[in-house]
């Protein structure tokens, strides 16, 4: 199973996450700002890696193998219940109606944000006084709170020239 989720969202993620992150505040010479960090996920240099290559890498695979199951977070968003069903499916587990209502509840991200665990909650890589924590917001299109008007464009281009002929899409509503 490969949950992937748009390369702008993706970004804003990983981009509060370098803020949480001990080791990733320790290597770089100064606290990113948005502006630097946006030009390092475009070219693929941050620390992350290329989200295309990656992304497109795990896309081919599950194209070509029926072991390899591409599920995109934009659709878990929209509908938990039924994405939750194909995941039963893909695995061959079979829940009954209320025990798939459990499992539903307890990863929706409000509940797995309030879990300590899930939200890494003490983890000695990330620095607890930090304002941002693991489990942000998992919202779709939080993108819109960070991306200006012309990293947008220059994104919207990127994402066409790399994307092209893939077949791969993403929702950034």
């Amino acid at each position: 199973l490969y949950v992937s989720r748009n390369p702008k969202d993706n970004a804003v993620s990983y981009f509060h996450f370098h803020k949480m992150c001990k080791f990733l505040k320790k290597s770089s010479s100064v606290d990113l700002t948005w502006d630097e960090y946006i030009r390092l996920f475009c070219s693929g240099a941050c620390w992350t890696g290329d989200w295309f290559n990656h992304v497109l890498g795990y896309w081919k695979l599950s194209r070509n193998n029926p072991n390899a199951k591409f599920i995109k977070y934009e659709e878990l968003q929209m509908n938990l219940a039924g994405e939750m069903k194909a995941i039963e499916d893909f695995v061959g587990i079979h829940l009954t109606d209320e025990n798939r209502a459990k499992v539903v509840k307890h990863c929706s991200f409000d509940s797995m944000k309030a879990n300590k665990k899930t939200n890494r909650e003490g983890v000695v890589i990330f620095d607890d006084s930090a304002s941002v924590k693991f489990m942000r917001k998992g919202i779709v299109g939080d993108w819109k709170n960070h991306f200006t008007v012309a990293q947008n464009a220059a994104f919207d281009e990127l994402y066409k020239k790399r994307m092209a002929g893939t077949g791969l899409d993403f929702d950034f509503e």
